[in-house]
Order: C-alpha cells, then sequence, then structure tokens
C-alpha cells in the first residue's frame, strides 16, 4: 500500500511539473471552443393555419456582428498598472506613455542609469533630460522567442517635482514590430517603468518629513 501510494505521489508531482512549465494559461481561455461554430439563427418558418403570439421586447434577440478576437486570440490578462509606491508620487498611463510625478528629493532620474546597468539594458543617450535605451528583451513562458523594446525617458523638474514620462521607441516580436498592439504597448512599457521604480532602495519609501525626523 505505501508503495502504491509513493508511486502515485510521484506521477502527481510530474504532472503538477509539466503543467506548471507551461505558462500560456495566463492568457488564453481555457474551456470548450464549440460555441465558435454555433451556427446563425434561423428565421421562424410558420405553417400556414397558426398564428404567432405577439413579440415581446424583453426576449428580442438583436442581430449584431462581433468584432475582435475569440477563443486562444483572446488575451486574458490583466492589464498592467504603473505602480505609485514612493510617497508623495503618482503614475499614470496616457496614450502610450507612463507620466511619473515625485519629489525631486528621491533622486529617481539619477538612479535610473545604474539601474539600466543592473538590467544589461545599454543606454544609447543620456543627459540631464533625456536618455534612450538599447533594446531590452524580454523572454516571457507564454509567448514563443523573446520580446525587444527599447525606451524613451524625458525629464522635467519644478518646485522641487520631477516629472518623468517614458515611452517606447519600439516593440519587436521575433523581429516584427507589433507597437501597433494597444495592449502589448502598454504591458511593455508600464513594466518597464515598474521594474526601475522597485530597484528604489527602500529608504526612499518614507516621506521626506519622515526621513528628516
Amino acid at each position: 500500500m505505501f508503495k502504491q501510494s509513493l508511486v502515485l505521489s510521484a506521477i502527481l508531482s510530474l504532472l503538477i511539473v509539466g503543467c506548471s512549465s507551461d505558462d500560456r494559461f495566463q492568457r488564453e481561455v481555457d474551456g470548450n471552443e464549440d460555441y465558435l461554430s454555433t451556427p446563425e439563427i434561423r428565421p421562424l418558418i410558420v405553417p400556414n393555419g397558426m398564428k404567432v403570439p405577439q413579440p415581446i421586447p424583453d426576449f428580442f434577440i438583436n442581430k449584431s456582428a462581433s468584432e475582435g478576437m475569440v477563443g486562444h486570440n483572446v488575451d486574458i490578462r490583466p492589464p498592467v498598472l504603473p505602480l505609485a509606491i514612493v510617497p508623495d508620487s503618482s503614475a499614470t498611463y496616457q496614450t502610450g506613455e507612463v507620466l511619473v510625478d515625485l519629489p525631486e528629493y528621491v533622486g529617481f532620474w539619477a538612479q535610473i542609469p545604474a539601474m539600466l546597468t543592473h538590467h544589461n539594458i545599454a543606454i544609447e543617450q543620456n543627459d540631464n533630460q533625456t536618455i534612450k535605451t538599447g533594446s531590452r528583451f524580454i523572454t516571457q513562458g507564454d509567448k514563443t522567442g523573446s520580446i525587444e523594446a527599447r525606451y524613451l525617458l524625458q525629464r522635467h523638474v519644478t518646485f522641487g517635482r520631477e516629472y518623468i514620462k517614458i515611452q517606447l521607441i519600439s516593440l519587436k516580436q521575433n523581429g516584427q514590430d507589433i507597437s501597433a498592439d494597444v495592449l502589448e504597448s502598454q504591458r511593455y512599457t508600464v513594466d518597464f517603468y515598474n521594474m526601475l521604480v522597485n530597484d528604489l532602495p527602500s529608504s526612499t519609501m518614507t516621506s521626506k518629513t519622515e526621513a528628516e525626523n
């Protein structure tokens, strides 16, 4: 009995490992897809001599042409949102850009070059107002091949506030330009910013008043 339990446990462990190595479930709809082959609703044929009840609006089925992707082409992953983990800061995503507003004393901009180097991302341009990165390569389990992204960061300082704008220069998958994909552009722009802000030291997670006290 013990040997049987041991064999079953080993098989179960192999199944769990095999399933966990496939990350496609994170972005694909799981279930029966027979609904995709559902025929169109046919018009009602009324035999001679029979009367049709008056239609009730509550049960009327509107005919409408659906647009967009279906089945396994649908990406069901939730959208990625920019993090505002520094006190007295904000981060939003608008039309292909992450807009960051945070106190200048945090020194976020000054730390970005070291963060990029830490993540093996080359720097093509770096000055007090602009940073242009080389290629960032991202490999994900639910995709074949890798994503290649390049970014432009711009900075403006006023009244003790640091305003930083982050946008994609290019986004490619297996050499093909996918920058027109709105969801993918948002995902990899926000993910890049979140990666940077998460690299900030824990000492920046307190307000200036708390740090002085």
